[in-house]
């Protein structure tokens, strides 16, 4: 005796058309634009049919035609546009999130590399005082670039030759160390605490 046909589920088309409606929402694409991707990639449909495929009750089925066309239209693998919409967004953060570790290790790797120059700087800045004025003189010429490349304009009008001579003067004591730092320090602490109690 043959076993009866098991109920088709329709789980799967309906992944399809949810993933159909993200992914033209995700392009902007109105039903009717579709519908002309659709027609001019070889699969004539109406922009009423799309309706129903992603919100029809019961939803529209979708041709093998309609499949292949919809897979060109979005340039994407059949494969791919099989995947729900839950999978594709969860594989797209962990995508992103990967991206954001790589990131954050290089920024560890570039930050650790900065302290071993900054100690290196400050070893033969210490050893060899006369070399003072040339790396105040490059850490002026830093400074302005500084201004000049990264702040916008509103603040590069606030940087005066005063503003930008203090920075460096800041920096060439943060790079001393001691207590002339601590002091550069002590002052800022001061000010920030005046703000905060005015």
């Amino acid at each position: 005796m043959p076993r009866p046909n098991r109920l088709r589920s329709l789980q799967s088309e309906a992944n399809l058309a949810r993933r159909i409606a993200f992914e033209r929402e995700q392009r902007a694409w109105t039903y009717e634009g579709t519908a002309k991707r659709m027609t001019d990639a070889g699969c004539a449909i109406q922009a009423s049919a799309i309706y129903k495929i992603e919100k029809g009750e019961p939803p529209r089925r979708i041709s093998v035609d309609e499949l292949v066309a919809f897979s060109k239209v979005f340039e994407l693998d059949i494969e791919d546009l099989l995947v729900p919409v839950e999978i594709k967004l969860s594989k797209a953060a962990t995508e992103l999130f990967e991206r954001w570790t790589a990131a954050k290790a290089e920024v560890w790797v570039a930050a650790d590399r900065a302290k071993q120059a900054e100690s290196a700087l400050r070893d033969h800045y210490i050893k060899h005082p006369v070399a003072e004025e040339g790396v105040r003189l490059a850490m002026r010429a830093w400074v302005d670039d500084a201004i000049g490349g990264l702040a916008s304009p509103d603040v590069q009008d606030l940087m005066d030759e005063n503003a930008a001579e203090h920075m460096t003067s800041t920096l060439l004591a943060q790079l001393r160390g001691g207590p002339e730092w601590d002091a550069a320090m002590a002052r800022a602490q001061a000010e920030v605490d005046a703000e905060e109690a005015g």
